[in-house]
């Protein structure tokens, strides 16, 4: 609950940033973020089934809409054909599942088609808030895209019910791998217990837990927002506790940085 439902204590958090990692700086057209030499992240959608209170973007997502992606995307495909370094392209938003079918299976199929585009990477958030959206048609279309790797957001092990691990094992069946990238909550996730429970649990039913990030200094996220020794003291813990499977790489995202820094 409270990482979707609004607190008072977001709009007392003014001395914070509204896009503390300068995504609008590294964003040379409209749709495409492009912080690290070798990858690109494309904004294909705003919309989600959720609005997860401690977004990154929740201040910054640009006005783009289901149509305005499509009148982007031969921009955002030039670009990308023209930084013959970029070898991997991260579909995201908003949560690109909530777009049609037919759409997505367009947009992944423009960038399949970059000689210099290896892999595809999708992050969603749907498994978990929306299962009932993985069904057989969506997931036959992301199969015709692999390479493609699902990242989905597990930040508590009361979100893995039935209907999210079946959602889970409908992708895994399609040939795509999924992993999970929490986010470190204060009052969500902050200890030692419920994280051990959410990687085992993730681990049980085939996900991979991949990354925990510490929460970004977004604008109205304050409280949610633990200190880096904290987190650091949690990954030595659970690293005694967890086999290697269930053992995440707990990261920060900092701005200026060309990649992830771990704690």
């Amino acid at each position: 609950m409270r990482q979707f439902m609004p607190d008072r204590r977001e709009l007392t958090d003014g001395n914070t940033l509204r896009d503390p990692l300068n995504e609008e700086k590294y964003s040379p057209v409209p749709g495409l973020i492009h912080r690290y030499p070798n990858r690109v992240v494309v904004i294909v959608t705003t919309d989600c089934a959720v609005r997860c209170r401690h977004c990154t973007r929740k201040n910054s997502l640009l006005c783009l809409g289901d149509n305005n992606i499509m009148k982007c995307l031969p921009q955002i495909v030039k670009y990308i054909r023209r930084k013959e370094k970029i070898r991997e392209v991260i579909i995201s938003g908003g949560d690109p599942l909530l777009l049609e079918t037919f759409t997505l299976d367009r947009i992944l199929g423009e960038f399949h088609a970059i000689k210099n585009v290896e892999v595809l990477r999708l992050g969603t958030r749907a498994p978990v808030v929306l299962p009932m959206r993985i069904d057989s048609e969506l997931c036959a279309c992301l199969a015709r895209h692999r390479p493609l790797w699902i990242n989905t957001q597990f930040n508590h092990p009361r979100e893995i019910t039935p209907e999210a691990e079946n959602a889970c094992r409908l992708l895994q069946e399609a040939g795509l791998p999924v992993s999970n990238q929490a986010v470190l909550l204060r009052g969500v996730n902050d200890s030692l217990a419920v994280l051990a429970k959410l990687f085992n649990e993730l681990q049980r039913i085939m996900v991979r837990p991949y990354y925990v990030f510490q929460c970004d200094g977004v604008r109205g996220v304050k409280h949610f927002i633990t200190r880096k020794s904290e987190g650091a003291k949690l990954a030595v813990r659970l690293r005694e506790k967890l086999g290697g499977l269930s053992m995440p790489l707990f990261v920060a995202d900092v701005p200026g940085r060309k990649s992830k820094v771990p704690l």
